[in-house]
């Protein structure tokens, strides 16, 4: 168990492989006599900002490997994706920005960047979009806030022990392959009498065949169509962009939080820490500024309530209730993907939903959303979860609007109903009550 602990998290996955790579690349460098330089590590901080008509300003920044000072990029590599294509070939640049005049109008356009040195070439990184609209002054800032990855949660007793797999499922870097399905036998003392009955951590193998998705780092190509479809220009940021202050929130109207599975995790190294909250004090300063100024958000993901409640997290709990409207109500609030409006909202938002709530080729499993519930009377119920009635999204108003979802708005598996959605959401931002 201590193994898998480390075996199932991508991170440590990525970290083993890297190492690897370094050993091969010194015994090779030694035996040809030359100087072993390692390739750099996915840019970060990405951001794309709109410098007027259809040119943008796409901005990143190195990352540094601390163990390696030859890891430093010398240059990147910009790749672009037209709407409903793959990516080019790329554009070089030395530069740690990129300005390009977009091709077309209302057109969905994807970049991700690479680093690149005399070691060779990083993988990419996150993937965001933009898309712009002629002649619609508005502009929606969609966050990319979702940056979880890691392994299923444990549970470690003395006479049972496994993969908590109904409590969390980890999020894969972008897929999995390995799974072969739930576990079942989860007594220590169950020894292995045969493959067919092989004791403790046996898992069933109805999932041999099957891909399981996780954190696609490209999800703001599925909230930038809605918001492009419905009406609305958008560009898209990285959380860690907020976080350092380098987005202008005067630039935009309204702000589409993706939050995704992003639950706060410990590191991997022996730390108390934790990374990957949904709320940091960066993010949500930001954020408050942004709504102070009569800016309007839209905020959705599994563990928007669990997180703070989780961590104890008094400052995140007074965000959410004072600059959403919402508070927690419970973890795991509905393991059936059916959502309904209430009947105060029938008339402006979608009647029905659906989220993904079991395995799916296309898109990650929810298993555990959030039940989150009006803080104030400025706030209301807007869904509740069909088999429980638990209220699954709150819709408040005051000096500034919010709109604040127990489920990840990506996890809807129907366009049609995303569309729908996002529009209601924009109207409600747009029209004075």
């Amino acid at each position: 168990l201590a193994d898998m602990r480390f075996g199932l998290d991508p991170r440590f996955q990525f970290g083993v492989s890297r190492a690897i790579y370094k050993g091969i690349l010194r015994f090779l460098a030694a035996n040809e006599g030359r100087e072993a330089i390692v390739q750099p590590l996915p840019p970060q901080g990405m951001m794309i900002e709109r410098l007027g008509g259809k040119k943008i300003r796409i901005s990143w920044q190195p990352t540094e490997d601390a163990l390696e000072p030859s890891a430093l990029p010398e240059s990147y590599i910009v790749y672009q994706r037209n709407e409903g294509l793959g990516f080019d070939t790329g554009t070089h640049t030395p530069e740690s920005f990129f300005e390009t005049e977009l091709p077309e109008w209302n057109t969905l356009f994807g970049f991700r960047v690479s680093a690149v040195n005399k070691g060779g070439e990083s993988f990419p990184s996150e993937t965001l979009s933009v898309a712009l609209i002629e002649d619609q002054p508005k502009t929606v800032l969609v966050v990319s806030a979702f940056t979880r990855i890691s392994g299923p949660a444990i549970f470690d007793g003395p006479s049972m022990a496994g993969l908590a797999w109904w409590e969390d499922q980890g999020v894969p870097f972008h897929f999995n392959a390995s799974y072969t399905g739930h576990p079942f036998d989860f007594d220590r003392k169950s020894s292995w009498l045969h493959d067919d009955s092989p004791g403790w951590g046996a898992s069933h193998a109805d999932m041999e065949e099957m891909i399981l998705k996780g954190n696609s780092f490209d999800f703001t190509a599925i909230h930038g169509a809605a918001i492009r479809d419905a009406g609305y220009s958008f560009v898209s940021a990285s959380r860690k962009a907020l976080e350092e202050n380098r987005v202008t929130s005067a630039d935009y109207w309204a702000v589409n939080v993706i939050f995704g599975e992003q639950l706060g995790v410990p590191e991997l190294k022996e730390s108390t820490e934790t990374e990957f909250r949904v709320f940091t004090p960066e993010l949500t300063g930001w954020l408050k500024d942004f709504t102070e100024s009569g800016g309007h958000v839209f905020a959705s993901g599994a563990y928007i309530g669990t997180d703070m409640i989780m961590h104890n997290d008094s400052l995140a709990m007074h965000f959410a209730k004072e600059t959403l409207g919402y508070v927690w109500r419970t973890n795991h609030a509905s393991n059936n993907p059916d959502i309904f409006v209430t009947d105060e909202h029938s008339g402006a938002f979608p009647q029905k939903l659906q989220f993904n709530a079991a395995y799916h080729s296309d898109y990650y499993v929810v298993e555990a959303p959030d039940g989150i519930e009006p803080a104030s009377p400025a706030a209301y119920t807007l869904f509740r979860y069909g088999v429980n009635q638990i209220s699954a999204g709150v819709i408040f108003q005051d000096k500034h609007k919010a709109v604040s979802l127990g489920f990840p708005f990506e996890a809807i598996t129907d366009p049609r109903q995303r569309l729908e959605l996002m529009k209601s959401i924009l109207n409600f931002f747009e029209h004075k009550e």
